[in-house]
């Protein structure tokens, strides 16, 4: 089967709840989508475009006749944070600054 990515994950073989008032409690990369979405425009709201993102997943899956697996809220996570630190870095250098991390505080001393 083949592997494509998505905005949640690769679709290729796996089990998918598409209900998307269960995302609110489930450890899956639509759960951490939605939880994040619900923090900042409610959870009313929220509901709508997880479930379009379900319903496009579903729709792709059906249409190169592959099946979705997950790949969890932590991938999610990471992915989202490695893409709010690049759009914060553009942003500053946009503003002529430059991000740089912080040290570690264990390490100074």
């Amino acid at each position: 089967a083949a592997i494509i990515k998505s905005g949640c994950g690769l679709i290729t073989a796996g089990r998918h709840d598409h209900r998307p008032e269960r995302h609110g409690r489930s450890d899956t990369a639509d759960g951490a989508f939605y939880r994040r979405l619900s923090a900042r425009i409610g959870k009313q709201k929220a509901v709508t475009p997880t479930a379009r993102k379900i319903a496009v997943l579903f729709y792709n899956a059906i249409r190169h006749r592959m099946t979705y697996q997950d790949q969890g809220a932590a991938a999610y996570d990471e992915r989202h944070r490695q893409r709010v630190l690049a759009n914060r870095k553009r942003r500053a250098k946009t503003l002529g600054y430059a991000l740089a991390p912080m040290p570690n505080p264990e390490a100074v001393s």
